[in-house]
């Protein structure tokens, strides 16, 4: 089974390879990693506030996806894992090998760029944010490799994800290509100058998310930029 970071990517996997494809949309990047079993957490409300849906039925997905990988794993399936280099997959794989760190299945790795030149029809060169934005029938073009990732190494990226769990940050970015924690006002520096504008707030938001490093989501990126023209 695929397994993703990106529920869009995911459900596009599904329909381009017509086999079983899980997004976990997890955003490890933020806030308290304890969550994942706590309906209460604040998190959940606060993501509620910037989306779709209600605290339980966002904590519920997450759940349902959980619950998903579990049966998989019973099951002996062989699990190929889909990941960038943005935060989110990197803790994404670092916290799916703690899961796998004392179990005997298969599990291969494959690395996606952001950033890729394309010949057709016109020659040009694209970066996107994270897999969300890719086409997997392009992706499956490429022919990338398949790295098998083995229970040794499992285990030792496990170390990886407990030491993240117990700094609980409350923000994490890949600097390096490494997942490092770091405080909430680490981006601050891409808000300010929209915060200060005088843009309305939607065309405000909408500018700083063009110009803003990938690896967080939307509804984040909105939640910081209105609790900093709100204090």
């Amino acid at each position: 089974m695929d397994v993703t970071f990106s529920t869009t990517f995911a459900k596009s996997l599904r329909v381009t390879q017509r086999q079983p494809a899980l997004g976990l949309q997890l955003d490890l990047q933020i806030g308290d990693l304890t969550r994942l079993t706590d309906g209460q957490n604040l998190f959940w409300t606060l993501k509620s506030q910037y989306t779709d849906q209600s605290a339980q039925q966002l904590f519920k997905d997450v759940q349902q996806q959980l619950a998903r990988l579990q049966s998989a794993i019973a099951n002996g399936d062989a699990l190929r894992v889909w990941c960038s280099d943005t935060a989110e997959d990197q803790l994404g794989f670092l916290w799916l090998c703690n899961q796998l760190k004392a179990v005997d299945v298969a599990v291969t790795q494959v690395e996606v760029p952001l950033d890729f030149a394309c010949a057709t029809p016109t020659p040009f060169y694209q970066e996107v944010t994270g897999l969300g934005e890719m086409d997997p029938q392009q992706v499956l073009t490429w022919q990338l490799p398949e790295t098998t990732v083995t229970l040794a190494e499992r285990q030792a990226f496990s170390y990886a994800w407990q030491s993240l769990t117990t700094e609980n940050a409350a923000l994490r970015v890949a600097l390096n290509g490494r997942p490092t924690s770091v405080p909430v006002d680490f981006f601050d520096t891409w808000f300010l100058p929209y915060v200060h504008s005088d843009l309305p707030v939607d065309e405000a938001s909408g500018q700083l998310l063009e110009g803003f490093p990938p690896g967080m989501p939307t509804w984040w990126l909105q939640s910081r930029f209105t609790s900093l023209r709100n204090p």
